[in-house]
């Protein structure tokens, strides 16, 4: 019965003319609050011909036409409401939202730094989350260069990634930077000592840089920790085959020590 009249007070607020601006507003956040995302845009709309300039009731016309799947018209609101308050932080924080979603990952960029410098603490997680996403579009589309660089700044917004940091040593060495590959991957490893994928990559690199008894030992370290990793085995007998006398030089050396997890 409740349910009822609530149904028949809406649709007589529907059929009676609205009072210009508040009684619009009220009509379209109840509309949002029930989550009629159609209503409540184009409430808001009508709000908006008589308050342009309420960059607030933008930003929740975007979020309605958002959720709607207007997504262009949702990207036009969140813009206005940027241009109307270019000093509030969180429509450029929605806008950015909007636009990771659409797959425009670099404009997302330019959104978030926006939103971080406006407010660091509001900018800061969406701005990492979205340049990890834009290193892993560039690494899906093999340009090592420029994943290693957006890798690069979000380590240092989120150094304790250890995921990210091998991330990073592929597309350094894919790209021919061995020594900072190499860097990476260590960095990996004093994250997750007990990670056998980090050893192997980091023979790997090792391996490349002609430093065999290290790369012995990053595949011996790899294969303690993991039995079957076939893969380490097998590069490390193929090393030492061709280099009997590196393990003994790695041992003088204290490089088992160094590497052992």
């Amino acid at each position: 019965m409740l349910r009822q009249r609530e149904t028949s007070r809406w649709l007589s607020n529907l059929l009676t003319p609205l009072p210009p601006a508040h009684r619009l507003r009220g009509a379209a956040d109840d509309a949002r609050d029930r989550r009629d995302w159609d209503a409540a845009a184009g409430f808001y709309q009508r709000y908006l011909s008589y308050r342009p300039r309420d960059a607030a009731l933008w930003v929740q016309l975007g979020h309605a036409e958002k959720e709607r799947g207007a997504m262009t018209a949702a990207r036009t609101a969140y813009r206005q409401a940027c241009a109307l308050a270019p000093r509030d932080a969180d429509p450029h924080l929605q806008l950015g939202h909007l636009l990771r979603e659409m797959k425009e990952h670099t404009a997302a960029q330019e959104a978030y730094e926006t939103a971080m410098r406006l407010d660091s603490a509001i900018g800061n997680q969406a701005l990492a989350d979205n340049l990890r996403a834009l290193g892993d579009l560039a690494r899906d589309r093999l340009d090592w260069p420029e994943a290693a660089t957006m890798y690069h700044r979000y380590l240092q917004q989120r150094p304790d990634d250890a995921a990210i940091w091998v991330q990073h040593g592929h597309a350094e060495k894919e790209r021919g930077a061995l020594a900072a590959a190499r860097a990476a991957y260590e960095r990996a490893i004093a994250l997750t000592p007990n990670d056998p994928d980090v050893f192997l990559q980091l023979g790997h690199v090792l391996k490349l840089l002609g430093e065999t008894a290290a790369a012995i030992h990053a595949y011996e370290a790899a294969q303690r920790l993991n039995p079957a990793l076939d893969d380490a085995g097998r590069e490390a007998r193929t090393l030492a085959m061709r280099d009997p006398e590196s393990l003994s030089r790695a041992m003088d050396a204290g490089i088992r020590a160094t590497l052992a997890p």
